[in-house]
């Protein structure tokens, strides 16, 4: 979480893969997925992906077949069931039909996590239920609040920042001068493995959900928990701790993004590279990424640039998809959104294109 890294959040368009699981309780028919409610939890995370098509917002299966037809001015993720939707001017919640679950009365509105949805009402937020029915009452502006993750959601109240439990108490009092580096990643804020960072007297701790301290704050700098580890900062260079707050690997790297697949960017002497759990190398540093970008690995790739072209890398350090794309998102599922002049479409893992491109934006699933 460093202040030269700017994570891609919900309401930002962000580039986002999908993929179908067919049961026996969907059919296709005329645009729409034939769908009882109740059955969203048979399905794989997200079996649609949102994209914008001459304008509009709609939703496309792994083919490339309209499920939802484009008719919104916005769209979001699935997520237990329901994706946010705007028409005209406001959002609203729409099931697998394409039809108003809840109807569109929010000024914004963001996908559903652990049955709750963040909403924003007159700049100020609060959550809802799937029914629409508000839980907890707007009333915090909209860049003080985040999303549900493991039981929680981070708060500020004037200047100071907790968190909240699923019925609004406060379950970390509001005493921290920054949790979870929230005001560089909002959306992203949640806590992972049980914990989160926090920043209380100039140095980074990590709280449990109490809002005790079970590592003390004494970093420079501190990531989430990936993969039992996570990286923090002390005298200006990064090194991992395990969850007894011991170091696994020393500090000695420049910049950092934290663990997926077993690996990990890692920057030394202004040039990246990759290393394993163990801190051994298996990619030597030799990249130079943007500082707005975050390397990580997904199915086995990574998606780098090169000469302004975008890319895949296995974990050798090996091109299986050369650069040749204006833009590209990490693999989910076996697929790939990519930019070709100007529009998007989706890829194998072959660097095949399984749909055309001919979006003007895609969301992330």
């Amino acid at each position: 979480m460093k202040k030269n890294r700017i994570n891609m959040i919900t309401g930002s368009i962000i580039i986002l893969v999908t993929s179908i699981i067919i049961f026996s309780s969907l059919t296709i028919k005329k645009g729409k997925a034939s769908v009882k409610l109740s059955d969203y939890d048979s399905y794989k995370k997200n079996i649609m992906v949102a994209v914008n098509y001459k304008g509009k917002w709609g939703f496309i299966d792994r083919v490339g077949q309209w499920i939802i037809k484009p008719r919104f001015n916005a769209a979001g993720k699935f997520s237990e069931g329901l994706a946010p939707a705007k028409y005209e001017n406001k959002y609203g919640y729409v099931d697998f039909n394409g039809d108003w679950s809840i109807k569109p009365s929010f000024d914004n509105a963001f996908s559903f996590s652990e049955g709750l949805a963040l909403v924003t009402v007159n700049g100020k937020c609060g959550f809802i239920n799937r029914t629409g029915d508000v839980v907890i009452e707007p009333k915090l502006r909209e860049t003080s609040l985040s999303n549900f993750k493991e039981g929680a959601a981070v708060v500020c109240i004037d200047g100071k920042w907790g968190c909240i439990d699923k019925s609004g108490e406060f379950i970390v009092e509001p005493k921290f001068d920054d949790i979870g580096n929230y005001s560089r990643n909002f959306e992203i804020v949640k806590f992972s493995e049980g914990l989160i960072p926090a920043f209380y007297n100039n140095k980074w701790g990590y709280l449990d959900k109490e809002g005790k301290f079970q590592i003390e704050a004494k970093f420079d700098d501190a990531e989430d928990f990936s993969e039992g580890l996570a990286f923090v900062k002390v005298n200006n260079k990064w090194g991992t701790i395990t969850r007894d707050a011991k170091f696994l690997i020393e500090p000695k790297f420049e910049d950092v993004v934290d663990f997926s697949d077993g690996l990990a960017a890692v920057k030394i002497e202004n040039k990246w590279g990759v290393i394993n759990k163990k801190g051994e190398m298996v990619i030597e540093p030799g990249f130079e990424i943007s500082p707005y970008f975050r390397l990580k690995y997904s199915d086995g790739l990574a998606v780098i640039e090169e000469n302004h072209k975008w890319g895949y890398l296995d974990s050798t350090g090996s091109w299986v998809i050369p650069p040749t794309f204006d833009s590209a998102s990490n693999f989910s599922e076996g697929v790939a959104a990519v930019k070709v002049d100007g529009k998007w479409g989706f890829i194998d893992k072959e660097g095949k294109f399984v749909i055309k491109p001919k979006f003007q934006n895609v969301f992330d699933f």
